[in-house]
């Protein structure tokens, strides 16, 4: 009974061990939508490697792979592709895409988005988007209305909708050249699955 019970916990400790480096085979065969113009995303359009990510700014998973391929993308070759998945448990995601969209209206996303992940920390505190806003230089009432739009509330639905039709249900779930993962990967197994992709 001791060994057995043993062996529960060591099978559980691994578990919480390798359980944010899941590579997700429920779904594998749905593939994101191609890159189109309305997608944030940065490094060579043709890049052999396309990085789509689905991620939440509130997400410290998202937080942590955020800061891995932003130190990959100068080691690697490859186009990033990010796209809104606010999950409903954490209070601010929400108004945080909704703003990283607003952002993006004044060519600005990847800036709100560093910041943002830099300082999550703070991203749930009152006037963090505004104090976002004033540090990239955003006009303030073009973000307010933006914010307060109907449109800009139709197009988050719309994507979380897309997300939600290829089984994304936590966050960061990320395809390289399509292939499916969520979780977050140590950086090292990252930059190989980069370099295989783009071989």
């Amino acid at each position: 009974m001791i060994a057995g019970l043993s062996l529960m916990l060591n099978c559980l400790l691994l578990w919480k061990l390798y359980q944010p480096m899941i590579v997700q085979d429920i779904a594998a065969f749905k593939h994101p939508p191609p890159v189109n113009s309305g997608d944030p995303s940065r490094g060579p359009a043709n890049a052999k490697v396309t990085v789509i990510e689905y991620a939440d700014f509130q997400c410290p998973y998202c937080r942590q792979l955020h800061n891995e391929l932003l130190d990959l993308q100068g080691q690697i070759p490859f186009r990033w592709v990010y796209r809104e998945f606010p999950l409903a448990i954490h209070p601010q995601a929400d108004q945080l895409a909704k703003a990283s969209l607003c952002a993006a209206a004044q060519g600005k996303f990847w800036e709100f988005a560093d910041a943002a992940f830099k300082e999550a920390d703070h991203n749930s505190q009152s006037g963090f988007i505004d104090h976002l806003g004033q540090q990239l230089g955003l006009n303030r009432d073009k973000m307010r209305q933006c914010l307060a739009s109907g449109e800009t509330r139709v197009a988050l639905q719309e994507a979380i909708n897309r997300g939600n039709a290829l089984d994304v249900f936590g966050t960061p779930t990320f395809f390289i050249n399509g292939k499916r993962y969520v979780g977050v990967i140590p950086e090292l197994q990252l930059k190989r699955l980069l370099r295989a992709a783009a071989s």
